[in-house]
């Protein structure tokens, strides 16, 4: 019998409906590796994981990323904190994370990567984003191209990197937000990586073009997008969903090299049991 991992999904949607946490449930269920995975409820019904899983994969979610003085935020930091603490006792069996969007921000707030703050205009679409000179070298962006396309929808951003908490947590900035696609001014910051098991992005890897294109040919949807956001904005999501170079490439790079990266890792030291 071949060893499965365990796969622990903190839903951070608050019950709001998204396309993330059945993108994610995809792309476990497709992978070559057979995962065993629970999904945690962490913002509703305050469930938390332990540290019995072998990868954790934290989601997007809406609201504000800063500390609202509710329950689960306490929990769920101190997840984050058993984590750490773990993969700096237990190098000989580390666990692995991806956080994403909202995860991202409160991955930041709570390691004081940056700074969290409103965005001045919310961001809804397709985008370009700049590697850094580290990502250049990042496995899991050699495949995407410079400046390569995401999936992004927030409305909050993590800017001005603390170049001591980097060092701390032995973290490196891996992409930026392309603010001008011609000009290449830059912006946020759009990926980290935490040490050697964490990885986090800003930007939505889990966003499946083909399940996009026919969410965005529904009415409502593209009525509600041109009304918010322009019918230009809405037109170059859809030339950009078309793309086969756009977020295709990253769909299919980011999030299964993530885990092709940790289950070898982890099929590696032994740490998987039958």
């Amino acid at each position: 019998m071949n060893p499965r991992c365990k796969v622990a999904i903190l839903d951070l949607y608050d019950g709001t409906p998204n396309m993330g946490m059945k993108n994610l449930n995809n792309i476990l269920k497709n992978h070559p590796h057979s995962f065993q995975v629970e999904i945690f409820d962490v913002r509703q019904k305050g469930e938390i994981p332990s540290m019995d899983h072998d990868i954790y994969i934290s989601s997007g979610g809406p609201g504000s990323p800063l500390p609202e003085g509710h329950a689960w935020e306490k929990g769920y930091y101190q997840w984050l904190d058993e984590l750490m603490e773990h993969n700096n006792d237990h190098p000989e069996a580390p666990k692995y994370a991806f956080f994403m969007c909202h995860s991202f921000q409160m991955l930041c707030y709570h390691l004081g990567l940056g700074v969290i703050e409103p965005r001045p205009k919310k961001s809804f679409g397709i985008y370009p984003v700049s590697k850094t000179a580290g990502g250049k070298d990042f496995e899991l962006f050699e495949a995407l191209g410079d400046p390569f396309y995401v999936a992004d929808f927030r409305q909050f951003q993590v800017v001005d990197p603390d170049i001591n908490a980097f060092r701390k947590w032995n973290a490196s900035l891996l992409a930026i937000e392309v603010e001008d696609e011609v000009q290449l001014r830059f912006g946020a910051l759009m990926a980290i990586q935490v040490g050697e098991y964490i990885t986090s992005t800003q930007f939505h890897p889990e966003a499946d073009p083909e399940g996009m294109r026919d969410y965005a040919q529904k009415d409502d949807w593209r009525n509600t997008i041109s009304q918010q956001y322009g019918e230009d904005i809405y037109w170059e999501m859809i030339k950009y969903l078309n793309d086969p170079e756009k977020i295709e490439v990253t769909f299919q790079q980011v999030l299964p090299g993530f885990l092709d990266k940790s289950v070898g890792s982890l099929l590696n030291s032994d740490v998987l049991i039958s």
